[in-house]
């Protein structure tokens, strides 16, 4: 048998307990094809560098293994039809010497436990952080800081990878997620379609059926819509060492305790059963419940605290880490764009500087478009000097001053007027009559906002 970080006897005899599982009912005879697809799906993404070749070594060595009632101890598994490999198909099938065995749900759990148990000794899930940052894209503007917070978090208590993005809106909170799962994934060697899923959250979301499904009643027989979560969570369940990573983007959009509220308890009780439907039986090949909450599903999240949000009761923050930043690296980030204009880059800087005191500033979204729209400048004929001013006046107007409101504070005064004067010495003439219109309502109601 070749010699490799994962052996091949736990493999080839987990994808045999796969096809039981799947197949679920008696079989003395197991078709070599079917274990063969199994030991396929298993060794693409537990252990690549196995072969074809392997599963036969490893069937035969099985084979001659001497037949025992429980395959755990050596890896023995009773069967018979012995006959030695010639790197070709030798059997169509195997036959087993105690069917009923392999049709017993708890027999197939605490092999398949056990299994698993040998295999992470040898493929940890857990990955470093110094592997997910190489895989991390170097033209994303985050630093080592909240990477490894964010690291930290998903690592902090076993059962309950669950954490949540929040602050300044722009900054690629879901851009950074993706980016982490999709660097942890490949430094696992997993290709992030089977193991990543990104959902965005819709307001009318009430109830678990947007993430788990539901049951449609008018097909004969009843049939089960199948939600993405619930594809997630089985595959997590089938490949527990292997992690699965769940964004859920604008995450409060709808209220959190309705349509969450199954998966808050699960993570808090991991030892007991998630519902997955209320059908009464397996449908669609669904089961009613999987066992327990998956220890190998990453739950990242983010939020925003707007007028077009929920609050986050404590029940969702006590079981979450959550993280907040408000801060961008303007410089860094015009460091890694290409054709930036310097005229473009200094007023914004300037102005994040500006009202940053105020929590009125802005992310990498709105300081990417102002520059892309100001770039166009240069598609056009005459002074492009002139133009590029006209042009980033605007564009300061429709992108940065609508986020400009408060009440009458002294840092807002201040944070105006710093504005103010920006906009007047890059002769951002539009923009400087709209800061000093919200300056003259500051004074006169109170309170300011960009809409009147």
């Amino acid at each position: 048998m070749r010699k490799n970080s994962i052996s091949t006897q736990p493999i080839v005899l987990l994808s045999l307990v796969h096809f039981m599982e799947t197949v679920g009912r008696l079989l003395p005879r197991v078709p070599i094809d079917n274990w063969l697809n199994e030991f396929r799906e298993l060794r693409t993404k537990v252990a690549p560098h196995l072969s074809e070749a392997d599963f036969w070594d490893g069937l035969y060595e099985l084979m001659c293994s001497e037949p025992i009632g429980n395959p755990l101890g050596q890896h023995s598994v009773p069967l018979h039809n012995i006959a030695p490999p010639n790197g070709t198909r030798f059997l169509h099938s195997i036959h087993l010497h105690n069917p009923v065995q392999w049709s017993n749900a708890l027999f197939l759990k605490t092999t398949k436990q056990k299994l698993w148990e040998e295999i992470t000794q040898n493929r940890p899930m857990i990955r470093p952080f110094t592997e997910v940052k190489d895989h991390f894209p170097t033209e994303l503007v985050f630093p080592d800081a909240i990477l490894r917070s964010v690291y930290i978090a998903f690592h902090a208590v076993e059962h309950k990878r669950f954490v949540i993005l929040s602050g300044l809106s722009g900054t690629g909170k879901t851009k950074m997620l993706e980016a982490f799962a999709t660097a942890y994934l490949k430094a696992s060697n997993l290709q992030p379609s089977s193991f990543l899923c990104k959902l965005s959250v819709a307001p009318d979301w009430r109830d678990p059926s947007a993430l788990l499904g539901y049951i449609n009643p008018l097909t004969k027989p009843p049939s089960f819509m199948v939600g993405k979560l619930t594809k997630l969570l089985l595959h997590a369940v089938k490949y527990p060492v292997l992690p699965h990573f769940l964004i859920l983007d604008e995450m409060n959009l709808a209220r959190v305790e309705k349509y969450f509220a199954p998966f808050l308890s699960a993570m808090e009780t991991p030892t007991l059963p998630v519902r997955l439907h209320d059908f009464g039986k397996m449908v669609d090949g669904i089961p009613t419940t999987i066992e327990h909450w998956p220890k190998n599903l990453f739950i990242g999240c983010t939020i925003n605290m707007d007028e077009t949000t929920h609050a986050i009761s404590d029940k969702v923050l006590d079981r979450a880490f959550t993280i907040e930043f408000w801060e961008a690296d303007l410089q860094t980030f015009f460091s890694k764009r290409s054709n930036s204009i310097s005229i473009v880059e200094q007023t914004l800087i300037q102005l994040y500087k500006d009202l940053s005191p105020v929590n009125c500033h802005f992310g990498y979204r709105t300081a990417n478009e102002v520059c892309s729209f100001v770039e166009q400048a240069f598609r056009l004929e005459g002074d492009q000097h002139l133009i590029a001013i006209e042009l980033l006046d605007q564009a300061i107007y429709a992108k940065v001053l609508p986020k400009i409101r408060g009440q009458k504070t002294r840092d807002l005064e201040d944070a105006l007027q710093n504005a103010y004067n920006t906009c007047q010495r890059y002769n951002l003439l539009r923009s400087a009559g709209k800061i000093q219109q919200l300056i003259s309502k500051l004074n006169q109601f109170g309170m300011t906002r960009f809409w009147t």
